[in-house]
């Protein structure tokens, strides 16, 4: 820092206040502004969110011994979250509690991810701020992953800490204290932060060798990427560009948020060509954030869609390989300040996706009240499963219908984008259930890899995660033990009609059987 008169430097010092007070109106009204999703709607949160929910009022059961047959298990990892919402929901009730938790994690995920660009650009990058929110309530955040997406927002947060300009002490001790407790939600964000923190530091110590080892990084993600596909069962799907690109994180289902992606795209890739524009490819293919990016990027072409370590599937890896892509697009990105026609291209994709998004959180929550209606008609801790299609707004339908009439237009929207993707909706019932029935076809309990588990001769959840994925799906076939059980099922046109009916013994659960009733 340049040495200052005593006169500039009072003056120095009221403008840093200025800038410190400007600073927190915006942290406080972006803070504000990012909460409305999570409360816009009765409800919140969907994908595999609403069971994390449903099983916690289980745990708040089994810990008063009212669920006999089933047990909580003291897990070190992935348990975070419901921690969370045991505690919340002993004090509050269902959604306040699920607003509270989303909310927390959003905010920390979104101020992980500014830190972090921070750290990268060293400068308030305010621009980046509509991407970052875009990307927190992207596809991770609406699949329910919430034990992974908390512990991604609190890995950024560390990174941040020890990628700074500075590292004493403190910022170590801080560091370690977050990812222990990133750990309690999910290992694999850790382990991603230490491996970025371990090449970052590698590419600062030989600064003249960054091309060099980027190859080398580029080599070792091909292999890994191939071990876990031959050695651990991996399954490989053809990639898309805007899932591995990162973008998809904000292709939730259907052509128009694909559209809203490619939108995210072009902003992300316009942006990187201005700086190679500006310094030259070599300049910056050195950076660690385009490094990172381009890892990232490979990463999600090779790596497979899941695979086993023992006893364990490791699922969904391409999704969450991109949530790290777009992390590196946004730390990118904020590398330079971004252009006017960027800054107004970024505005407009955040204002369409979360446009599309409210229309989304607003039939789903319809669908939710017609569970509860058809609950409240049924005797209470009564067993039920459902059957659930995802409610498409007229937009969306529209999308679907008039991109299907163009069979060539829609093979090639495959490169881009999976038009079969959605988020899964059959966990609501989870939620609909909660003080009022059981949901039996509860996955968790049946996995053996959450806090809350089923024992032999339980009546409120199945014993095989295989079981409850076929109920489901609507597979499953009715044991004697299995009732009495109330299904719930699709009987018209609109996903919000439904139909519901005790079922008999032998019968197969899915709605096919009840065309003739």
């Amino acid at each position: 820092m340049s040495p200052h008169t005593a006169a500039s430097g009072e003056d120095h010092a009221e403008g840093t206040r200025l800038l410190d007070a400007r600073n927190i109106f915006f942290i406080v009204l972006s803070s504000m502004m990012l909460l409305i999703p999570c409360v816009w709607q009765p409800h919140a949160g969907i994908g595999d969110f609403p069971s994390h929910i449903y099983n916690a009022w289980l745990a708040t059961l089994i810990e008063q011994g009212k669920l006999p047959g089933m047990a909580l298990a003291h897990l070190k990892t992935n348990v975070l979250v419901d921690s969370m919402l045991v505690c919340s929901l002993k004090r509050f009730s269902v959604a306040t509690s699920e607003k509270l938790v989303l909310g927390a994690s959003v905010l920390i995920f979104f101020w992980g991810v500014f830190a972090l660009a921070y750290s990268a650009s060293r400068k308030q990058c305010w621009s980046v701020a509509p991407l970052i929110a875009v990307v927190a309530y992207g596809v991770i955040f609406q699949l329910g992953f919430s034990n992974f997406y908390l512990a991604t927002g609190i890995s950024c947060i560390a990174l941040a800490l020890l990628l700074g300009e500075k590292t004493d002490k403190w910022r170590v001790a801080a560091a370690i204290a977050l990812f222990a407790l990133a750990w309690k939600a999910h290992p694999l964000p850790v382990v991603w932060a230490l491996g970025i923190l371990a090449y970052v530091y590698i590419l600062r110590r030989f600064p003249q060798r960054r091309i060099q080892l980027f190859g080398v990084a580029c080599a070792a993600v091909i292999l890994g990427s191939l071990v876990l596909t031959y050695r651990f069962q991996g399954t490989w799907l053809r990639p898309r560009l805007l899932l591995v690109s990162g973008a998809g994180q904000a292709a939730l289902h259907g052509p128009l948020f694909a559209a809203v992606s490619l939108g995210l795209l072009l902003v992300w890739w316009s942006q990187c060509a201005y700086q190679i524009r500006t310094g030259g490819w070599k300049q910056w293919l050195q950076s660690p954030e385009a490094q990172l990016y381009i890892l990232a990027v490979i990463a999600g072409v090779c790596m497979p869609l899941t695979f086993r370590i023992g006893q364990n599937e490791i699922g969904v890896v391409t999704e969450r390989l991109s949530l790290f892509a777009a992390i590196f697009a946004c730390m990118l990105v904020a590398r330079y300040e971004l252009r006017r026609i960027g800054i107004w291209a970024s505005a407009i994709v955040c204002a369409l996706f979360f446009s599309l998004l409210f229309f989304d959180a607003r039939a789903i929550n319809q669908l939710e009240s017609k569970l509860e209606t058809m609950v409240a008609g049924i005797p209470p801790d009564s067993k039920v499963a459902a059957l659930l299609q995802f409610p498409e707004t007229p937009l969306q339908s529209s999308a679907q219908s008039s991109l299907a009439t163009a069979p060539a237009l829609s093979k090639a929207a495959e490169i881009f984008y999976d038009p079969g993707f959605g988020v899964n909706i059959h966990h609501i019932i989870d939620r609909v259930c909660i003080r009022r029935c059981i949901s039996y076809a509860n996955y968790e309990p049946a996995t053996y890899q959450f806090q809350v588990r089923a024992l032999l001769g339980n009546h409120y959840a199945l014993l095989e995660g295989s079981e409850s994925g076929r109920m489901q799906m609507g597979t499953y076939q009715t044991r004697e033990s299995d009732l009495p059980l109330y299904q719930i099922y699709p009987c018209g046109a609109s996903a919000l009609e439904l139909c519901g009916r005790w079922l008999r013994f032998g019968e197969i659960n899915g709605a096919e059987n009840y065309r003739s009733r």
